[in-house]
Formats: C-alpha cells, structure tokens, sequence
C-alpha cells in the first residue's frame, strides 16, 4: 500500500525531502524563521504563506522543516554578546504555538534542524552572501553546532509533550568531533545539504513515521 500523500513546508533546506516516496508537494520559503512563525508581517511572509496552503492540505501529513536560520543567522542579528539563548527558547515557543494551531487540521511532523557545515561567514569560500548575507556571524562552527542542538532539543521535548512525531537525523550525519560529517555537505561554503545523500536517512525515517502513527503499511 503507498503512503499517504505527504506535503513539506519550510525554509530553502526543506528541499531535501522532494524525492521522499509520498511527498506531493514542497513548499519552500528562504529565510523563513520558526521565530517569524508568530508574526504576520515577518519579512518572508512564512506564516501566511503557511496557513494558506494548509488550508488546503485538511487531513494531510505536513512535515514542517524550520530553525536552521534561527540557530545560524536570526540570532546573531539581535547583536547581543555573548548570544543569549532566550532567543531560541523563543524562536522553538512560537513554533510550537503554530504546530498546536495547525494540529487541529493536518497531521504534523517536525523535522530536526541539520548541523551547520560552514566553517566561517566571513570567509571568501561562502557562496552565498548575495541570497543569505551572514558576514555579520563571528561565532565558530562548534558554536553554531551548540545552538543547533539546543534548539533541537528543546524542540524534541515540545514535540513529545504535544504528541507530535519528531524526525531526528542529528546523529545520522554527525562525524566523530561531533560536527558534520562534511560528506553530506555540498561544501564548505554552502549552507547547505547534499540532498541525494540526505534523503537517503531522512525518507525511510519519514515513511517509518508514517507507517507506525498512520497503521498503514507504506511501500
């Protein structure tokens, strides 16, 4: 029996999920924040352009993939030094806020936020200053790594507590310094993921997730 269809929102890094069995469609917003989550005005316009597709989507699996440019960008923006952490603990409140929201009509599932692979914002080999400027970042990758990571759990203690099913693949792509295994990064001055590599661990999770919560056998 196939999967249930299956519908993916969040930042540009939701893009890994595009060639997962059952997933009819991904809906992308760059720049889009857990944080601007609560806020109707946010600059990318995430959570309007959210909750108009859901409601679309009545009934459907939703995999919600955002906090990757809290943990690595939104953050260092607030310029406080050293960076406080009440930003993250807000940015994953107003996340679940939305999730308890949009539970009454899709069934959710969240999606943990990937390990940063750049070593430095400001160093040339960052390819990407023109679409996501972070030149204003000074923290380090073991840093960044660390907010990733609170955010994660802290995340994953939310999502227990309201019943919803939480895709971690942290440790999947961890190498032995506990960064990123860099042979899932499309390079060193990518944000990035390798997709075809990633979706490797992160479909037969998702289909996992959907097969044990749905009481269906997926193919």
């Amino acid at each position: 029996m196939s999967c249930p269809p299956v519908v993916v929102l969040g930042d540009s890094h939701a893009r890994i999920f595009a060639g997962c069995s059952g997933v009819t469609h991904v809906e992308r917003v760059p720049g889009a924040t857990a944080f601007g989550l609560a806020n109707e005005n946010s600059v990318t316009g995430a959570r309007e352009i959210f909750k108009q597709l859901l409601s679309d989507f009545c009934g459907h699996w939703v995999v919600f993939n955002l906090g990757e440019v809290d943990c690595n960008a939104a953050v260092f923006r607030q310029k406080r030094n050293p960076v406080s952490s009440d930003w993250i603990v807000e940015a994953v409140s107003n996340y679940r806020e939305f999730l308890r929201e949009e539970a009454c009509t899709v069934r959710p599932i969240v999606c943990s936020v990937h390990l940063p692979p750049v070593d430095d914002y400001r160093s040339p080999l960052y390819t990407d200053q023109v679409n996501a400027p972070r030149q204003f970042v000074t923290a380090d990758k073991f840093f960044r790594t660390s907010l990733v990571e609170f955010f994660n759990n802290i995340l994953k203690t939310a999502c227990e507590e309201d019943r919803i099913p939480f895709l971690d693949y942290t440790d999947d792509i961890k190498g032995s310094d506990g960064l990123l295994n860099m042979r899932y990064s499309l390079g060193p001055g990518n944000s990035h993921l390798e997709k075809s590599k990633v979706e490797q661990i992160v479909c037969p999770k998702l289909r996992d997730i959907i097969t044990n919560k749905g009481g269906k056998k997926c193919a």
